[in-house]
This record gives C-alpha cells, sequence and structure tokens, in this order.
C-alpha cells in the first residue's frame, strides 16, 4: 500500500506588490525554513490566474507556522492535502472548503486551468478536480 503523507501548500506573493518584492519575500521564508531545518519543497504554479511560487511541507505539524505566514503575508488561504488526497483551502477564519482530490496531471491540463502546483524537481503538474 503506498501511503501519501499529509501536506500543506502556501505561498507568501502578494498579488499587489512588485515581482521583486514577491521573490525576495519568497527567499528569505525559504532561508527561515532552511536555517531552521524545516523539510520543504518549492513549487511553481498559478493560484486564481496568477503565477507564483510556492512552499509544500509534509504533515500538519506546521500548520500554526504557515497560518501565521499567511497572515502576515495577507493570504486569502492556504492549501491542505491529506494522505488520501481529499484537499481543503484554509481560510484566516479557520473555515475549510473541500476542492476535490489533488490530482496529477499533464502540462496542457494544468495550464489550461486557473490554478495549479508545479513541482520541478519531478516534473509533475497537480490540480485539485
Amino acid at each position: 500500500m503506498n501511503i501519501l503523507p499529509n501536506i500543506l501548500i502556501f505561498s507568501v506573493f502578494e498579488k499587489n506588490q512588485t515581482a521583486a518584492y514577491n521573490e525576495g519575500m519568497h527567499a528569505e521564508i525559504l532561508r527561515m525554513m532552511q536555517d531552521k531545518c524545516i523539510p520543504h519543497l518549492e513549487l511553481q504554479g498559478k493560484y486564481s490566474g496568477n503565477n507564483e511560487k510556492s512552499i509544500l511541507v509534509e504533515g500538519f505539524e506546521r500548520r500554526s507556522m504557515v497560518e501565521n505566514l499567511c497572515k502576515l503575508y495577507a493570504q486569502e488561504c492556504y492549501l491542505e492535502s491529506h494522505s488520501d488526497r481529499q484537499t481543503f483551502l484554509v481560510f484566516p477564519d479557520g473555515t475549510k472548503k473541500a476542492v476535490g482530490k489533488l490530482t496529477n496531471v499533464s502540462k496542457e491540463v494544468a495550464e489550461a486551468s486557473d490554478s495549479f502546483s508545479y513541482n520541478p524537481l519531478s516534473g509533475q503538474y497537480f490540480v485539485t478536480a
């Protein structure tokens, strides 16, 4: 049986900021995570039609850190995906919205959608469906 880890995906990109600002904040968060030895994976993708980088952390143990960073960087929500890949958007007030299952798709399918994540290390694209 292949058991997948629970994951959280978040971004610190702000749609009203410059690309340079967003890249700088993203790099700062990556450095902080490396300095604190927090396992993570950098992703690329799109959320609500806007290109952005995001960060994946395994397990729900880091939820409070993710929530604090999302609040600090005025994020609309973060993504929570369970081991069965049932996936939710989690909003600052704690409400959750089911968005389907996180699914591996082709580049063409991903890029035609409003939101996707891309793992450059594996070359895989993911959407919720």
